[in-house]
């Protein structure tokens, strides 16, 4: 009888925290730990704490910390692109005869809007013992990659004709409906250039092939 007593108070001293109590902190709360599970090579991340404001429930203080993770995650990438001219001319000559220009903002702050694709965050914890709230966000650099280079390929196959129609345009005498085309191309090549300070930014040897350079 006295071992089945032991017994059930050790099962509740195990069993009784993580039902009524303090549940175990999780792992990626830890510097040492976040960095082994998601080294710098391989993941974009961001992790705040804070705690809760006066007036503010739990619950709006993790979703406004997890903003703030998620934000710290753009402006890792952010920082990450190379600071490079602010604004860049797009020239388009056609039939040696007219030369269309167009100043397209390529600045590195686009590249703070562009959409982060694949991202995800751990599930916010809040420390009842310290009043702390941690949270957590994390995109795979490889996931991202992937999906610029798809937006890159895509953008630039849209301005490549466009700017082809021009050209024809051009040749056929036509010469404000080739500045059209022109025009309804620079957005494209605005994303393109996104696209490519964004992929030198995840993978700063990636290859001028793969950037379609």
């Amino acid at each position: 009888m006295a071992n089945k007593i032991l017994l059930l108070s050790l099962f509740l001293s195990v069993v009784t925290p993580a039902l009524f109590g303090q549940v175990n902190k999780p792992a990626w709360t830890n510097a040492s730990m976040r960095e082994a599970a998601f080294p710098s090579g391989t993941f974009f991340t961001g992790y705040t704490q804070g705690n809760v404001r006066s007036g503010e429930t739990v619950e709006a203080a993790k979703q406004r910390l997890l903003r703030d993770a998620q934000g710290l995650l753009a402006e890792s990438i952010r920082m990450t692109v190379k600071t490079q001219t602010a604004m860049q001319t797009v020239s388009t000559r056609t039939n040696q005869s007219e030369r269309i220009d167009a100043v397209v903002d390529a600045s590195v702050e686009t590249a703070a809007n562009a959409e982060i694709a694949g991202m995800n965050s751990e599930q916010p914890y809040h420390d009842t013992e310290t009043g702390i709230i941690h949270t957590f966000a994390y995109v795979n650099r490889f996931e991202l990659s992937g999906y610029h280079k798809a937006n890159l390929s895509m953008n630039l196959t849209q301005a490549e004709g466009l700017l082809q129609t021009a050209q024809e345009l051009e040749d056929a005498g036509e010469k404000s409906r080739a500045r059209q085309q022109c025009e309804a191309a620079i957005p494209l090549l605005v994303r393109v250039r996104q696209s490519q300070d964004l992929l030198t930014a995840i993978d700063s040897n990636i290859s001028s092939e793969a950037l379609q350079l």
